[in-house]
């Protein structure tokens, strides 16, 4: 049924929709479904479906349409544009240049106006500015940069990192730590894993550092310089060089030709260019010399070693009795090699470059500017109009400007404060600390918490902590700590020093090296400078370190265990139980009841047991047994056996299968066994053993017996246990049946004992010592300082310098 009415509005309703409408143009038309379509005066239409579908347009231009699917595109009247798929896509753009992506993984990019963007996703994150400049980052901490400059710049979480920029500069990073550095000037840096750094320079300049820390310098006028493992030396570019030896001997090398030599004792050689003949010699009581020669040169050597040679120009070199040497040209240029290790070199110009022994360098040129380098890494550098400035290892700075005006900024970077050289007054900085100078050349600053610092105008200083503790360092390197809680400290301008602890923890050195110390537990120790140490713990445990890398230690519950040089180790324990493995790879165990099982390097083995028997096995393959009532036998690889029946009874089976040939104990006979080896009985009892490389056993019927090696040594065990050794190499011992022995060593050191656990040492270097039964002993070290203990614990230990602790 359709209505209209006068006005123009009306209904409509039938086939299974309404429809409304009025008469300014609006209307509305739905479906049983639920779908509907509208329309304005405005000129706003939509149509919506019951399937999801979704149309709307606008008279300004926006329109909006939804798939069924969810999917929709959006358009608006000032050209923006939303797109959405039904996979989850997301697309915006303006027409400001302003886009918008976002993918169904999460992923999202943003195009700016100006040319920017991001964007974001599971393979990591992207900016750029639309200048040029672009970084990606990975999700592991990689990125990768490109700016607007040319510079690009891979880095990797592995350490790999790779730099280039348009002016040629590249930089290489490995992921093991080395890297190769090259400069648009032709200029490179290398740096190898080994600890090997080089350097060059177009114009010639070369330095390279090798990882034993020997430095090499190549100037680009020739000259250069050389500090090693060997010595030093340095060189100009018109022939002339120096070089010491690390023993003291070198030689100077003169452009004409000449050669002075000089060895560590002072001792001098001469070698002149051919056709230089010596023309005049003459050699002085007090023991001076003078040499002239035939070109006009001259050599002279004074009473106290030391040497100049002098040449017609003025040239000269002169060689000092200290070892050290120079050599001065005619043009005023020269060079200096010290024995300290430190060289340096001038032109004659004024221009000059001087290297310490510890690395620190300094140069300086005609027009007053110049640089220098510290150990440490302190770095500065000044110009000819007086200004300059100066980089410390803590961070700190220092800059001046040559007109009596200068600023400190302290580490870690703080707002300088600025003054002026001839003033004085206090100086409060933004981080709460203050600086104050004096007239006098002293200071002091006071840091935000109150630490306060003075510093003399002779190098000396005192620093006040907030809890009161004080340190103080005087001008000769000397200094102390007094510490809040009871402790203190001092150490000496030569490098002794003594620590106590507020525990009553102390320890002393001197400054060779040597210490010792003491823990509030009890434990104690001491340290040589050789490298040899010995500590004591609390629970009378020890540790012996050696200086040539044995040890050798022992615990409360009286184990203990040794290490040599070699790699040897062996351990004994509490339970009587122990084990030792040898350099060459064998080994040997035991238990407390007297079992025990040699296991040779070469595979063979042999064990022993409580009751006297036991059994072998050759690395042949051979295999023995004998029994605690003296019976055994032994199967050889070739075939042949041997038995005895600890009556003195033997049978000896040939590997051909001939009948076996026996012999009691009144017969004599010989065997040539197949090895080249030989086997010997005497109707005595005695028999013997020859090896084939010529090693002899023998054996006497009451059980004594010798062994002969090849080299000569002779080893002899007699019936009572005793025995002694005679080395080829002079080695000499002697045990006896007591348990006592002596032992003398081819390297002179020597060691004796007693049957009661008494001895005594002496090592090859002077050291020695006795220990006693009771548990006291005393050591004496190669450097004079004495180690005494007693039975009851107590520790004296007494230094070269004499100082004497207790513990």
């Amino acid at each position: 049924m359709r209505v209209v009415n006068p006005d123009g509005s009306g209904t409509f309703t039938g086939d299974g929709t309404t429809a409304t409408w009025d008469s300014q143009g609006n209307g509305r038309q739905d479906w049983e479904d639920g779908s509907f379509k509208s329309w304005s005066a405005n000129g706003t239409n939509i149509e919506s479906r019951a399937d999801g579908y979704f149309h709307e347009t606008r008279a300004d231009g926006y329109e909006r349409e939804v798939q069924t699917d969810g999917s929709f595109e959006e358009r608006h009247a000032d050209g923006t544009l939303i797109i959405q798929t039904a996979g989850g896509s997301y697309f915006e753009s303006r027409p400001d240049g302003y886009s918008c992506e976002r993918q169904p993984d999460g992923s999202v990019r943003i195009q700016n106006p100006d040319g920017s963007g991001t964007y974001e996703g599971a393979n990591g994150q992207s900016t750029w500015d639309g200048q040029g400049n672009y970084r990606f980052d990975h999700p592991d901490g990689s990125y990768e940069l490109t700016t607007e400059d040319g510079t690009k710049v891979e880095s990797r979480v592995d350490g790999y990192y790779f730099e280039t920029r348009a002016d040629g500069y590249s930089r290489e990073v490995q992921v093991d730590g080395s890297f190769a550095e090259r400069h648009a000037d032709g200029s490179q840096i290398l740096q190898t894993t080994d600890g090997r750094y080089y350097e060059s320079r177009p114009d010639g300049y070369s330095f390279e550092r090798q990882p034993d820390g020997s430095v090499r310098v190549e100037n680009p006028d020739g000259s250069g310089r050389y500090e090693g493992t060997w010595g030093q030396a340095t060189w100009d570019g018109d022939g002339n060089g120096l070089e010491i030896n690390a023993n003291g001997s070198g030689s100077s090398h003169l452009s004409d030709g000449t050669t002075i030599n000089f060895d560590s004792n002072g001792n001098l050689g001469i070698v002149r260019p051919d056709g230089v003949a010596e023309t005049y010699k003459e050699t002085y009581p007090d023991g001076s010399t003078a040499t002239s020669y035939s070109d006009g040169s001259a050599f002279n050597v004074d009473s106290a070693g030391n040497a100049i040679f002098v040449q017609p120009d003025g040239s000269s070199c002169a060689i000092y009795a200290n070892g050290s040497t120079s050599i001065a040209d005619s043009d005023g240029s020269g060079l200096l090699a010290n024995s300290d290790g430190s060289t340096a070199s001038w032109d004659g110009q004024g221009n000059g470059q001087w290297a310490g022994a510890d690395g620190a360098t300094s140069s300086w040129r005609a027009d007053g500017s110049g640089e220098w380098t510290e150990a440490n890494g302190n770095h500065g550098v000044y110009f000819a109009d007086g200004s300059g400035h100066a980089e410390y290892a803590d961070g700190s700075s220092y800059i001046w400007d040559g007109q009596g005006n200068s600023t400190f900024t302290p580490a870690p970077d703080a707002p300088p404060a600025a003054k002026d050289s001839f003033s004085t007054g206090t100086f409060d900085n933004s981080d709460g600390s203050t600086d104050t100078w004096n007239s006098d050349g002293s200071s002091s600053t006071t840091a935000g918490d109150g630490t306060t610092d003075t510093y003399n105008s002779d190098g000396s200083g005192t620093t006040v902590w907030p809890d009161g503790s004080v340190e103080v360092h005087n001008s000769d390197g000397s200094g102390s700590w007094t510490g809040v809680d009871g402790s203190n400290s001092q150490w000496n301008a030569d490098g002794s020093g003594s620590w106590a602890g507020a525990d009553g923890s102390t320890s002393q050195w001197d400054g060779l090296g040597n210490g010792n110390w003491a823990t509030a537990d009890g434990s104690h120790g001491e340290y040589h400078a050789d490298g040899s140490s010995f500590t004591v713990m609390a629970d009378g445990s020890t540790y012996a370190w050696n200086a040539d890398g044995s040890s050798s230690w022992s615990a409360s519950d009286g184990s203990s265990g040794w290490t040599s040089i070699d790699g040897s180790h062996g351990e004994s324990y509490a339970d009587g139980t122990g084990q030792a493995t040898y350099a060459d790879g064998s080994s040997y165990t035991w238990d407390s009841l007297g079992n025990g099982q040699w296991i040779g390097s070469d595979g063979s083995t042999s064990t022993w047991r409580a009751d006297g028997s036991g059994e072998w096995t050759g690395n042949d393959g051979s295999h023995g047994e004998y029994f605690a009532d003296g019976s055994g036998f032994a199967n050889y690889t070739d075939g042949s056996t041997y038995t005895w029946d600890g009556q003195g009874n033997t049978t000896f089976t040939q590997a051909s299968g001939d009948p076996q040939v026996s012999q009691d104990s009144l017969v004599s006979c010989s065997f040539d066994n197949p090895d080249g080896s030989t086997d010997t009985w005497s109707e005595e009892g005695t028999s013997s053993w020859t090896n084939a490389d010529g090693t002899t056993e023998s054996y006497n019927s009451d059980g004594s017996g010798t062994t002969t090696w090849p080299d000569g040594s002779v080893e002899q065990h007699n019936s009572d246990g005793s025995g002694s050794w005679t080395g080829a190499d002079g080695s000499s011992g002697i045990w006896n049946s007591d348990g006592s022995g002596a032992w003398n060593s081819a390297d002179g050191s020597s060691s004796q004992w007693d049957s009661l656990g008494n001895g005594s040492w002496v090592n090859s270097d002077g050291s020695n010592g006795e220990y006693f039964s009771d548990g006291s002993g005393r050591v004496t070290y190669a450097d004079g300082s004495t180690c005494v203990w007693s039975a009851d614990g107590t520790t004296v230990l007494t230094t070269a310098d004499g100082s004497v602790v207790q513990y």
